[in-house]
């Protein structure tokens, strides 16, 4: 017994030190021993449990059948363990953790050594942490702005409902696959120079860019990156917030048209003013019978100029959409079919022009002179990309535009005829394409072209109520694509 007796003091005092609740209760819950940790966390003094059921003090009446199985199981020999609530003296139910061992006294007697943890804290800090994570999540899937979250490798790991809407994706289908595939070809360094920035500082980054859309049609958007990081500082994975801004953009491109379309009509209107009195006048010279040969020949220099000029100022009228058009039925196909020998002769014998027509014949109402003047200007423009020859397709299609996409090509919904123009030539950089169609911007050496073809190509469209549109890169196919009205009535 002697050599019992110093394990059983250190046991005794383990018992009390332990930092966890403890009792040891017999098979039928009576309570032999509690320790101080016990009496501290259910708020009973020792001689108050001592001989107690332990069911009757700490468990809340809902949960006395989970106790017994416990004990039961506990009582067979196995060891286990649960989080579940008890009830201290004053009646407040906190979260614990329960550990029940099976151990044998001295005396061959079968007891229970059962300890309690409180573990109300950490329950109260993961049910807040859940709390934020639904919070997050709602957020995440129902805010009306594109939001993905992006790994170090430019993948997407997940994507809410709304970027996937504004790019036209099916629910789910972004996932795992690099976010460059829906950027805009032009663009897609501009995701590599955003990580860059990001993993270099700790600030947030925000950039503009064009997207794809699954039609094809471009999104301008506003994307916002932040680092998202362990504990340790480690950068985990990439957040971006992706808003919408084609309208705003397509606003501030239209209201920059309309103002230089304004001063380009206000300029050409004056212009051409000055332009028919100085013709005038000139006429009105080489009428007179004592001009010699030298002088006769200065004022036909003088006439041919001005209506170069004269040219010009059409060609401003026709941007600003404010010349005047005399449209008519035009079959679309046929016009194309008859103008094929001047665009053979205009494209030159090192090009070879392909036509693929819609078989429905479709028409629109246009100025017939003006639509040949913006055929010319595209053959032309196309010429000039493809020093080397090649082939140069003009197609013909109808398609019906549906509300979404109208909205962001500023047209109409309805039913439409597209004219494409697709040359085989040096393509153009996003900086170039994004002035292609303003007055006075050209890419020709001095002394070939004032800028003006382009633009005006572009007047004439919109005033016909369609729209133009450009798609190239450096090195690639270049594609001018032509939205007219479809005029059912004249086929």
């Amino acid at each position: 017994m002697n050599k019992l007796e110093p394990a059983c003091v250190d046991f005794a005092l383990l018992f009390e030190r332990d930092l966890d609740a403890a009792i040891i209760v017999d098979a039928d819950q009576r309570i032999h021993h509690v320790n101080g940790a016990f009496t501290t966390l259910f708020g009973y003094p020792r001689e108050e449990v001592i001989g107690r059921n332990v069911d009757d003090l700490i468990v809340p009446p809902a949960l006395r059948g989970e106790a017994i199985e416990l004990m039961s199981r506990s009582q067979r020999g196995c060891e286990l363990s649960l989080e579940t609530v008890r009830r201290t003296k004053d009646g407040r139910i906190i979260d614990v953790w329960v550990v029940a061992t099976s151990c044998e006294t001295l005396d061959g007697q079968r007891v229970c050594y059962v300890q309690y943890r409180d573990i109300s804290e950490r329950v109260r800090v993961i049910e807040e942490l859940t709390r934020k994570r639904s919070e997050m999540r709602t957020i995440f899937e129902h805010a009306p702005t594109g939001i993905a979250l992006i790994d170090l490798e430019g993948a997407v790991i997940e994507a809410n409902a709304a970027l996937e809407a504004m790019l036209g994706r099916p629910r789910g289908s972004l996932a795992g696959r690099e976010m460059s595939q829906y950027m805009h070809p032009d663009e897609a360094d501009k995701l590599q120079a955003l990580k860059q920035e990001l993993l270099r500082t700790n600030a947030t980054v925000r950039l503009t860019t064009r997207f794809l859309r699954s039609d094809g049609t471009c999104l301008w958007a506003r994307a916002t990156g932040s680092v998202v990081r362990s504990t340790l500082g480690e950068p985990r994975h990439i957040i971006c917030v992706i808003e919408d801004v084609t309208d705003s953009r397509l606003a501030a491109e239209r209201n920059k048209a309309e103002a230089v379309g304004k001063l380009a009509g206000g300029i050409a209107h004056d212009f051409n003013n000055i332009l028919t009195a100085l013709q005038g006048h000139a006429i009105l010279l080489l009428e007179e019978a004592d001009l010699n040969e030298q002088g006769r020949a200065d004022v036909q220099e003088i006439i041919r100029s001005a209506n170069r000029a004269a040219f010009l100022t059409r060609q401003l009228l026709a941007y600003s959409r404010q010349q005047s058009l005399s449209p008519t039925v035009v079959a679309i196909n046929h016009a194309l079919q008859s103008m094929e020998p001047t665009l053979e002769r205009l494209a030159g014998k090192d090009i070879h022009i392909e036509f693929t027509f819609d078989p429905a014949g479709p028409c629109v109402r246009v100025d017939p002179i003006q639509f040949e003047q913006v055929i010319l200007h595209l053959v032309a423009n196309a010429r000039d990309a493809m020093p080397r020859g090649g082939r140069l397709r003009i197609t013909t299609r109808c398609l019906a535009i549906p509300h979404d996409v109208a909205r962001a090509i500023e047209v109409g919904p309805g039913e439409y005829v597209e004219l494409s123009v697709q040359d085989e030539g040096t393509g153009m950089d996003a900086e170039t394409v994004s002035r292609i169609f303003d007055p006075f911007f050209t890419t020709r050496e001095p002394g070939r072209g004032v800028g003006l073809g382009l633009s005006m190509v572009y007047g004439i469209v919109k005033q016909s109520g369609g729209c133009i549109t450009v798609d190239s890169e450096v090195g690639r196919e270049t594609t001018f694509r032509i939205l007219l009205p479809r005029d059912r009535a004249g086929e």
